[in-house]
């Protein structure tokens, strides 16, 4: 079963997606504050980071979450649902692995990418 962290500070974001992820056999992690990112970041490893906007705050840099729970990371994917393409361009700093999936989206959407993604990791091992 993979596992993957879900990363959002909406409470009612969060409860849907891991209702939708769980249905389709994902096993799921939520933390919804960088206190939480950070205590989890060095006992935990994750197939896929599900990262919304919201975790990152408004005007905060990505990485108000510390740089050593972060570098924990950053060989895991990572999708970040964000309603605002230009979000990169901003400063902020995202793994190379990352991919953005725009809001609104279909879960249809969403699990494409994940599949994609998990697909894309099972031909490069064999």
């Amino acid at each position: 079963m993979r596992k993957l962290l879900l990363a959002d500070a909406d409470s009612i974001n969060s409860d849907v997606l891991e209702t939708a992820l769980e249905g389709e056999g994902y096993n799921v992690v939520r933390v919804q504050s960088a206190e939480e990112w950070n205590q989890i970041a060095h006992r935990k490893s994750f197939h896929l980071i599900l990262m919304d906007e919201s975790f990152l705050g408004i005007s905060k840099h990505l990485f108000s979450l510390s740089k050593e729970s972060f570098k924990a990371f950053e060989h895991t994917p990572m999708i970040v649902m964000t309603e605002y393409p230009e979000l990169v361009e901003r400063g902020y700093k995202f793994p190379k692995k990352a991919r953005f999936l725009l809001k609104p989206f279909h879960a249809d959407e969403m699990f494409g990418q994940i599949r994609q993604i998990f697909f894309e990791e099972a031909v490069a091992v064999a």
